[in-house]
């Protein structure tokens, strides 16, 4: 099943009234730009600006892009998020919808979670999950390790930032 597909599952709440913007084009166009590396609604608006052409490939859009304001609302009231409390329940969630077998994950720290790796390996996939403290032991090893085996490997982003990649990724 695609991930237009079960997108389209999904009941818009929204009054005819206000519907200038489909729900699946912004549901699908919030997706792919998170995954592109959107890091808000304004960089998922500006992805939709330059991929528009891409995204027409699969979707109409007929009305153009949406504006930030109007994404954030729209996904907002779909995925009624109840913070960050919930975000692990939510990534383990959303693996179940997504084709993993073969596909690179990757997720923030607070998603680095060893039921998180083990259900992304289990559906054939491979992953990289950034470490901060809150692993410290996990982080101390895995830099130890990489100064000694994997010379090459380096700290990303912040000093304070590994990645970890599956296995898969080492050979």
């Amino acid at each position: 099943m695609s991930l237009l597909t079960h997108l389209a599952t999904i009941e818009d709440p929204r009054r005819d009234i206000n519907k200038k913007h489909e729900l699946l084009d912004i549901l699908f166009l919030t997706v792919s730009g998170v995954l592109s590396g959107a890091e808000g609604w304004k960089d998922i608006k500006d992805f939709g600006d330059e991929k528009l052409e891409w995204l027409r490939k699969y979707r109409p859009f007929e009305n153009g892009m949406p504006v930030d304001d109007t994404i954030a609302r729209v996904v907002r009231v779909q995925l009624k998020s109840t913070g960050k409390k919930n975000e692990q329940e939510s990534v383990m969630a959303m693996l179940d919808l997504l084709q993993v077998k073969g596909a690179h994950i990757t997720a923030d720290a607070m998603n680095t979670q060893k039921k998180i790796a083990h259900k992304i390996r289990k559906q054939g996939g491979d992953y990289t999950l950034s470490l901060k403290d809150n692993h410290k032991t996990l982080r101390k090893e895995i830099q130890a390790y990489s100064h000694s085996a994997l010379p090459w490997a380096l700290p990303f982003g912040q000093p304070s930032v590994v990645q970890i990649v599956s296995p898969d990724d080492l050979s």
